[in-house]
């Protein structure tokens, strides 16, 4: 009887190797997966900040553009043809910095469902 029970220990004690095993590489897995994330996260911070930077600039432009129509708008007399087409090529750049403005998209990407799961 002794036997049996040493068998059913040792069996046991087997088992119980092959769990903690199973764990630890989901563990290792874990750890790996979390790493890529923290990468992409870090990743995903600097091309926010460019981005931001980027908006910045745009608006800075936008603002120093329209001192220069006000400026021109705001001048004595009849403009000249040559600052009328300076005008004109002014408020044909205020016109595109606004559109490619409003064109950002600022909806972060869904993840569907089933991408999610696959990853997982």
């Amino acid at each position: 009887m002794a036997s049996h029970h040493d068998h059913n220990q040792n069996e046991t004690r087997r088992e119980t190797v092959l769990v903690l095993e199973a764990i630890e590489r989901l563990s290792q897995k874990l750890e790996t997966k979390m790493s890529q994330i923290t990468d992409f996260a870090a990743q995903q911070q600097v091309d926010l900040t460019s981005i931001a930077t980027t908006l910045n600039n745009i608006v800075t432009g936008i603002a120093a553009l329209d001192v220069l129509i006000s400026n021109f708008q705001n001048s004595p007399g009849t403009l000249s043809t040559a600052d009328q087409a300076a005008l004109d090529g002014v408020q044909a750049s205020v016109k595109g910095l606004v559109t490619q403005a409003a064109a950002i998209s600022v909806t972060p990407p869904q993840v569907a469902a089933s991408a999610a799961a696959a990853k997982a």
